[in-house]
C-alpha cells in the first residue's frame, strides 16, 4: 500500500471537481479537460486499484493461513479436519 496519504487526498480533491463539473449534464455532452488533469485522475484510479488488489492478496493470504492453522490445530487434537467450518 502506499503510504503518502497526502497525494491521494490531493488527486480525490481533483476527482470530485471534476465530477461537481459533469454532475448536471446531459448525458450526450461534450466537456473539455486538459490531459494533465486526466492524467492526475487516472494515477488516482492505478493507485486505488493497485491498493485493492495487494490488499485482496493479503486478506486471501490470512485467510489461507487461518485455515492451515485450523487443520493443524484440528489434525494435533483428533478433530475431523474434513468439515468445514467457516
Amino acid at each position: 500500500m502506499t503510504s503518502d496519504t497526502e497525494p491521494h487526498a490531493e488527486l480525490r480533491e481533483e476527482l470530485d471537481d471534476l465530477f461537481a463539473l459533469v454532475h448536471a449534464l446531459p448525458p450526450d455532452e461534450t466537456v473539455r479537460v486538459r490531459a494533465d488533469r486526466v492524467r492526475r485522475i487516472c494515477d488516482l484510479f492505478a493507485q486505488v486499484m493497485d491498493d485493492a488488489v495487494e490488499i485482496a492478496e493479503h486478506n486471501r493470504a490470512l485467510k489461507n493461513t487461518v485455515k492451515v492453522g485450523d487443520r493443524i490445530i484440528g489434525r494435533l487434537s483428533g478433530i475431523d479436519t474434513t468439515k468445514e467450518i467457516i
